[in-house]
């Protein structure tokens, strides 16, 4: 219950074992494609998403040619309930994206495995993982993209979107 909270209150929370190889996730039309970091040069900069609860807020910055660190928060009245910290890591030909919630997974990354780009769409993978299973990043134009958690939930397929805008320096 607890993790199902935080995830809510958050947007885009995780955790989970580390990442496996799936059926999914093997291709059989010869080696997998080149993923590149700059395929999310999207998610650069600062995002929310301002809903009934409090508002969600999710940070992006490039660290190196080869990282992206993200900081995640959830904020009510006032309070920062919830936060995560996340790393978009180049990792050989793929991407890795990787949550950290505090005082979860004894304060571990968890891995999710870009599975695939749509153009427009980043969706990650860790089929292992309790829920989500599924982690996907839609850049819906400069100013607006949508983060989205799914996969199977206590024996239920369950979906949730987060659609945020960007935050504009005054």
């Amino acid at each position: 219950m607890k993790l199902k909270l935080i995830m809510m209150a958050v947007g885009i929370t995780f955790l989970a074992a580390s990442c496996g190889e799936t059926e999914k996730n093997k291709s059989h039309h010869g080696p997998a494609p080149m993923h590149t970091l700059k395929e999310a040069n999207f998610m650069i900069g600062n995002w929310q998403q301002i809903g009934d609860e409090g508002v969600t807020l999710e940070s992006w910055r490039k660290e190196s040619d080869t990282s992206y660190s993200g900081l995640s928060y959830f904020v009510a009245k006032g309070d920062t309930l919830s936060s995560e910290k996340i790393r978009l890591v180049q990792r050989g030909d793929n991407l890795q994206y990787i949550p950290i919630v505090d005082g979860q997974n004894n304060n571990l990354g968890i891995e999710f495995k870009l599975i695939g780009n749509t153009g427009n769409s980043l969706i990650f993978e860790n089929a292992y993982h309790d829920f989500p299973q599924m982690i996907t990043y839609t850049n819906l134009g400069r100013d607006s993209m949508v983060a989205e958690i799914s996969g199977n939930f206590k024996g239920k397929m369950r979906k949730e979107k987060f659609p945020m805008g960007r935050i504009k320096n005054k």
